[in-house]
């Protein structure tokens, strides 16, 4: 067999002659490695194209208004809207409770009376003993507690003065960490050093020596 120089080598199996060298690389191949090489750069284009892919899912998933968003600033605006709703749902409660005791309390004080005229009247009319200026009286007491609970809900404010002068806006704020990243600019990839997974549409990378 006739000896090969070494430029005329296979780059990778060092033992046939090359016939292409690859405008890429530069490097010179035989038929069978020449696959080989081909299948190497399809397999590196397919995982750039995964890659691309993976952004993409990223970019769309960052750009839509689906609440499940993976961002984690969703997870932390999802923590303080829970967080909120429990403070004012723990305030709500506390207000109803001293409502409640309020009303209590000054229903109590009502009753007591409205039971000190309740007896008053079993007793008269058990024993007969009253006359005109004693229904007038208890007619009065009657009616001066029925104006007491009237008033009930009127002896009773919330005042929510408070709540008004909070600035809602600015409870909570997203502030971008980096406003430069608005302008991203990718460097352009000449059209000359794009790859190609198949066979056929590669035969402008090769040139016959």
């Amino acid at each position: 067999m006739m000896p090969f120089g070494t430029s005329s080598i296979c780059a990778i199996c060092r033992n046939q002659p090359s016939i292409t060298s690859c405008e890429g690389c530069q490097k010179k191949f035989c038929t069978t490695c020449l696959s080989q090489h081909r299948d190497q750069l399809s397999m590196e284009l397919d995982d750039l194209v995964n890659h691309r892919n993976e952004l993409s899912e990223i970019i769309n998933s960052a750009s839509s208004n689906n609440t499940n968003n993976i961002n984690p600033c969703f997870e932390e605006i999802n923590r303080w809207q829970n967080e909120m709703h429990k403070n004012i749902d723990r305030i709500a409660i506390i207000a109803r409770e001293q409502v409640r005791q309020l009303l209590s309390e000054a229903s109590k004080n009502v009753r007591t009376e409205l039971d000190r005229i309740s007896h008053d009247l079993q007793q008269r009319q058990k024993t007969g003993g009253y006359v005109e200026g004693d229904l007038d009286r208890i007619k009065q007491q009657l009616t001066s507690l029925n104006g007491i609970v009237q008033r009930f809900n009127e002896q009773i404010r919330i005042d929510t003065y408070n709540t008004n002068s909070i600035n809602w806006d600015t409870l909570l704020v997203v502030i971008p960490i980096n406003a430069s990243q608005k302008n991203i600019k990718v460097p352009n990839v000449s059209t000359n050093s794009m790859l190609y997974s198949s066979y056929n549409q590669s035969k402008s990378f090769f040139l016959i020596v």
